[in-house]
């Protein structure tokens, strides 16, 4: 699987218009289905670009989509970043990306059928703003992961949509983002060129819904098979995951605050071949490393074959 080797939550950002009326209501479950793929500019298939920024990018929101719709294989899938050069991945590793924007624009003049956007630290910057901007002015249709809704959010693509995110940016978003209808209780959030996802695992049934919308459910429903999940409907609630007391307020204030003070984070290794699952090294070491009491790193071993 692997192109290249080397969680989200609140951000903040700037923002406010007046607010828009829209007919959906956040209790009544619509269809999300993400519109059949057409193709365009004579392509054989779809090409899909997913955006990073150079200075911090959130690692599973960016590489768990790349991945799955890899393995697919029914569309020429690019990592690429905003910059030339590695990114840095939050809370882990560095990755090499394919191509910069400019690359890709070079090479994908007509533009992407689909830019995928995770969440990244600098949510305003320019330059990916722009660029996003001018991949919606082609046509192509934007997918954001978790928070990377905030960024879609800045760039405007997003006025007037019904959209979702990580539950826990709900307050902020419909503070600062009033021009966006913000549905809670979605796994992910179709309509029209603009779909959005709810927070980290979220990026798992989504990738599923864009596959069945390129290539049909039957394709879909192998590489659910294939990736262990048995269900991509948009039904969900966000709720269960917030923190509270005598369920999960201790794991996640362990996790967030204590570890990170009360300890130094140990330094793990986790050996990578050329043949690695780059969704299972994103997984695990986003996991060890949002604990706080470790932080990955990725090696790379020739001729060592990952199982």
């Amino acid at each position: 699987m692997s192109a290249f080797v080397a969680g989200c939550g609140p951000a903040a950002a700037d923002g406010g218009h007046a607010p828009t009326q829209h007919a959906a209501s956040e209790t009544t479950l619509v269809d999300e289905s993400i519109a059949t793929y057409r193709p365009r500019f004579e392509r054989s298939r779809p090409v899909i670009a997913v955006i990073g920024e150079n200075s911090g990018t959130e690692l599973t929101d960016y590489v768990v989509p790349y991945g799955i719709l890899r393995q697919a294989d029914i569309a020429d899938v690019l990592a690429i970043a905003i910059n030339p050069g590695p990114m840095t991945m939050r809370p882990a590793l560095r990755l090499q990306p394919q191509a910069s924007a400019a690359q890709f624009d070079a090479r994908y003049p007509d533009g992407a059928d689909y830019v995928v956007v995770p969440a990244v630290v600098h949510q305003q910057n320019p330059a990916l703003l722009a660029w996003i901007k001018g991949q919606a002015a082609r046509g192509a249709t934007l997918v954001s992961i978790c928070d990377g809704a905030l960024v879609l959010a800045n760039s405007g693509v997003m006025d007037g949509h019904r959209a979702t995110a990580h539950w826990a940016t709900a307050g902020y978003r419909k503070t600062h983002y009033p021009q966006v209808h913000w549905l809670d209780d979605r796994r992910y959030v179709a309509e029209g060129r603009i779909v959005s996802s709810a927070g980290i695992s979220a990026a798992v049934p989504t990738s599923l819904a864009l596959i069945e919308a390129i290539a049909g459910h039957a394709r879909a429903a192998a590489v659910a098979t294939e990736i262990g999940v048995s269900d991509w409907s948009p039904v969900h609630d966000s709720r269960s995951f917030h923190p509270r007391l005598g369920s999960n307020l201790t794991a996640f204030a362990t996790t967030q605050y204590l570890n990170g003070w009360l300890h130094r984070p140990q330094q793990l290794t986790i050996p990578i071949g050329n043949d690695v699952d780059e969704v299972a090294l994103a997984l695990t070491a986003d996991a060890y490393s949002r604990t706080g009491r470790a932080q990955a790193h990725a090696l790379s071993i020739p001729g060592w074959a990952a199982t």
